[in-house]
């Protein structure tokens, strides 16, 4: 796989290398294009990987975060315990419904 990808590299200095002029000296020319083709490397690889822990950070704060409100509908009954409230809390609610939709039939 290394060898794949260095004589890919190769390759491409050698065809970008092509485009430089012919005054200017072939192995200067090369050692110009590959430490180009290195900065570019090294700022797209330093880009993907800032991306990424900005990201997995995002995600580990809206985790945190819903864990904090309870949000987890499997949790274990994590969110259920930290209502503290009566566990009819639902037939209630659904008992108040009912109640208003007689009152409006």
């Amino acid at each position: 796989m290394i060898s794949t990808a260095l004589s890919a590299a190769t390759a491409a200095v050698d065809a970008a290398t092509s485009l430089v002029p012919e005054s200017v000296p072939r192995p200067l020319a090369k050692g110009g294009i590959a430490a180009v083709g290195v900065l570019l490397l090294v700022s797209f690889v330093g880009k993907l990987i800032s991306t990424v822990v900005f990201l997995g950070l995002l995600a580990a704060g809206g985790y945190f975060l819903l864990q904090q409100q309870g949000g987890s509908g499997s949790g274990g009954g994590k969110g259920k315990k930290k209502g503290g409230g009566s566990g009819n809390a639902g037939s209630d609610a659904l008992a108040e419904a009912r109640r208003i939709m007689d009152k409006y039939k």
